[in-house]
């Protein structure tokens, strides 16, 4: 799935690797687009935002009026980087019996 900010992002692979870069952290190549899109999707269901939507029929929640794509971009960066470690999202299989994992 290809990777669009503002439809499924909010960042793209060439802005978590200069992240990444700058941190030394490794970039885990076989997820990045799937964990771009997951930290998104974790942004999406636990915040929302100032303001209103630019755009009724936009598919996320910014840009608003209040807030842009860009103001958020450091913390959907660090939300990729939890999503890459295994600390964002959990292992729903193993919520289901009870044991909670980091994924």
């Amino acid at each position: 799935m290809a990777i669009i900010v503002g439809t499924n992002a909010y960042v793209t692979v060439a802005q978590y690797e200069e992240y990444a870069l700058l941190r030394n952290i490794d970039v885990l190549y076989a997820t990045i687009t799937s964990d771009i899109i997951l930290s998104a999707d974790f942004i999406e269901t636990y915040y929302s935002f100032k303001g209103e939507a630019l755009d009724e029929a936009q598919a996320m929640s910014l840009p608003t009026d209040r807030v842009t794509i860009a103001d958020i971009t450091k913390a959907a960066l660090k939300a990729v980087e939890m999503q890459q470690a295994g600390l964002l999202t959990l292992n729903l299989a193993s919520v289901a019996t009870g044991t909670i994992e980091s994924t």
